[in-house]
């Protein structure tokens, strides 16, 4: 942002038109005037009619705050939690406190694709990739905070062009009957995208035991546990409980890992679909 800035000297409405809006209620935000003469003995009381204002107010607020980052100690920062979307995801960070901001010096504070809070020296080159949030500078023990968010809250496309996401829905087929460990067909990637589920559908179901499969991104699971996974219950041919968004880069390579066949009968030849975002922009 630019360091010199020119603020209007906004002119305050006249005594007249202010006493006009005595007890009544401004529409655009439904937010109520007290009336003249209001006190602790009028029903409801000054203090009522003031806090019940007060309680709406910070209604309104309350979205303002989201991803807001504060000073919440000597040299570190809090953060509000946030529900935004980012490369056509529906995302919400959790918030954060007691982050550590190095004396005289400057950070900047975003969250990337993956949801991770980051505190750098400066923001990803690819403004697509990550959430501003602040820019933060401590100087000799005083810091000063900047807000970033409306960087993105009155973003504009270019002219005759729009960002937007399409789907994608690459999928492999293992034949036969399966054995666990590594699946020998994969997937690479050819563009950016985010993976958001797997659904799994079995020609021959299993039984006795769920068929389990992982999938992986360059070797590492995106999922935190089995029971993340694409999982085909017993006498069942099908699975789309498998949810997770992962970010997966050009050249990624996808691929699957057996976990488990069932146990009386293995389930037979296996079709995984991956559905995934990908971002792109349209027109000139």
């Amino acid at each position: 942002m630019s360091g010199s800035f020119t603020y209007p000297d906004e002119v305050f409405p006249s005594d007249a038109s202010v006493l006009t809006l005595d007890g009544g209620v401004d529409t655009p935000t439904g937010l109520p005037y007290i009336a003249k003469g209001v006190g602790p003995n009028s029903t409801p009381t000054y203090e009522v009619q003031y806090n019940r204002r007060q309680q709406r107010q910070n209604t309104i607020l309350a979205a303002m705050r989201e991803g807001m980052v504060v000073q919440d100690g000597a040299l570190t920062v809090g953060v509000y939690p946030i529900r935004y979307t980012l490369g056509g995801v529906r995302k919400c960070f959790d918030g954060a406190v007691n982050q550590a901001i190095p004396d005289d010096s400057t950070r900047v504070v975003y969250v990337d694709a993956s949801n991770t809070l980051q505190v750098q020296a400066a923001f990803p080159a690819d403004l697509t990739s990550f959430l501003p949030l602040a820019t933060v500078t401590a100087a000799s023990g005083v810091m000063t905070v900047v807000d970033e968010r409306p960087a993105v809250l009155f973003d504009v496309s270019p002219v005759g062009a729009s960002a937007n996401t399409v789907p994608i829905t690459p999928s492999v087929h293992i034949s036969g009957n399966l054995t666990t460990g590594a699946a020998s067909v994969e997937w690479p990637a050819p563009f950016d995208f985010t993976l958001v589920s797997a659904i799994g559908q079995a020609g021959t179901a299993p039984v006795g035991a769920s068929l389990i499969v992982d999938v992986r991104i360059n070797g590492a699971s995106i999922f935190a546990n089995q029971g993340e996974m694409v999982s085909i219950s017993s006498g069942q041919n099908q699975d789309t409980s498998a949810t997770k968004n992962a970010s997966v880069s050009a050249g990624s390579v996808v691929t699957f890992e057996i976990e488990q066949v069932g146990s009386s009968t293995a389930g037979a030849d296996l079709t995984i679909v991956l559905n995934g975002l990908a971002a792109v922009t349209i027109g000139s």
